[in-house]
């Protein structure tokens, strides 16, 4: 069947992807078309229980992105549920990573810093700084919109993190552009 269609795609590009070196990982993020891969440039979200592996899955992928990618790019960290970052090291070097974490700070004089304002400097350093090359968010469940930690939710408590979260207000200031990785440990 022919369809009489025209499409103006302006300055597309075709999806870049990379293996990982997980081929089932690979295949089941992979496109339509069977190019197998992680999407770049590309937000991802990884679910599933609590302490099935969602982090360390994140950490690896994060290190094979700026490894392959760049061969020593950097990471930046905004971890809102604490972080064993002996854990993180082995974590990434299982992946090839040998290049920079930045783990952001969630204290700023002794008080905790808004989920908001950690996400925006993790956000800016990528843009800012070519060598960044992951941006890298655990757990998005345990992010706190700043409505909610002022009180200003109401009497409405079916799920309002929940609600915010698909309600796709989370990364306002996020180009499309952004390759990201979060976790969701909410199932």
């Amino acid at each position: 069947m022919e369809y009489d269609i025209v499409i103006d795609a302006g300055n597309t590009h075709e999806i870049e992807r990379l293996e990982t070196g997980l081929y089932t990982f690979d295949k089941a993020v992979g496109s339509k078309t069977g190019r197998l891969g992680l999407p770049l440039r590309s937000m991802m979200e990884i679910s599933g229980r609590s302490h099935v592996g969602k982090s360390t899955t994140a950490y690896y992928l994060s290190g094979k992105i700026s490894s392959l990618q760049s061969g020593k790019g950097s990471i930046e960290i905004c971890d809102l549920e604490g972080l064993d970052v002996t854990y993180l090291k082995h974590a990434l070097g299982v992946s090839g990573f040998k290049g920079h974490v930045h783990l952001i700070d969630g204290l700023e004089k002794g008080k905790l810093r808004k989920h908001s304002v950690m996400i925006q400097e993790g956000v800016e350093k990528l843009m800012a700084d070519d060598n960044t090359r992951v941006v890298l968010l655990d757990s998005i469940s345990a992010f706190t919109p700043d409505a909610e930690s002022a009180g200003d939710f109401g009497e409405s408590f079916m799920s309002p993190a929940s609600a915010f979260l698909s309600s796709g207000e989370i990364f306002p200031f996020l180009p499309s552009s952004v390759p990201s990785i979060s976790t969701n440990s909410n199932l």
